[in-house]
């Protein structure tokens, strides 16, 4: 998550971005947030990758009740990066679940000068006092989806099927990271409604800002 060239925005040595799944009907929970934690006992299996261009990864819970496929593109004019993420339910029965994308950002890598802030559009931070040198990053919905963003106090990811313990908005300065969250029962769309053998799709988007 480079912008500009030569400016990463995920820390060093710890790249905590992923996904989650909490499966509402079961009650458990899959997630992989790269450094940011994985979950064992419900997980996802290894990634495939389906397509190069664009490219599609798909990746299986190993209870076989789940897949997710994400499709990556990227705009050179805007340097977004789009991630399209098609949940399937892979049973005969409808599941109603709770989908999370996250992103640990740091900008800058000045973490402790980075201004977090919740909008009811998009998640952003900002290096609020450090020496400007690169812009902001956003994560927001570029789909019809309707997620709820969210700012977290910590830098580790969220229980899909818990994702308010660290949330404090609408913003602070210091360590934090970026959620949308497609499914929250609080929401005015509430939870993903899923049928049986098939699928919803959300797409998320992080630009710079």
């Amino acid at each position: 998550m480079e912008t500009p060239a030569g400016f990463q925005h995920l820390a060093t040595g710890h790249l905590r971005e992923g996904y989650g799944l909490c499966d509402v009907t079961a009650g458990i929970e899959y997630f992989d947030y790269g450094d940011g934690g994985v979950i064992a006992g419900n997980f996802w299996l290894a990634p495939i990758v389906l397509s190069t261009s664009p490219l599609v990864i798909g990746r299986k819970t190993n209870d076989g009740i789940w897949q997710l496929r994400q499709t990556f593109t990227t705009n050179a004019a805007d340097s977004s990066i789009k991630v399209r993420m098609d949940v399937i339910n892979q049973t005969a029965i409808r599941r109603d679940a709770i989908l999370v994308r996250y992103a640990d950002v740091n900008v800058n890598l000045n973490v402790l000068t980075d201004l977090f802030q919740a909008t009811l559009l998009s998640a952003a931070t900002s290096d609020l006092f450090g020496t400007p040198r690169s812009p902001g990053m956003q994560l927001r919905d570029a789909g019809h989806g309707t997620p709820t963003p969210h700012v977290q106090t910590v830098q580790p990811g969220p229980s899909p099927c818990n994702t308010f313990v660290h949330v404090k908005e609408p913003f602070f300065v210091g360590p934090g990271s970026l959620m949308l969250v497609y499914g929250e029962p609080t929401s005015s769309a509430g939870v993903m409604s899923i049928p049986a053998n098939g699928s919803k799709t959300a797409t998320a988007l992080y630009r710079p800002f």
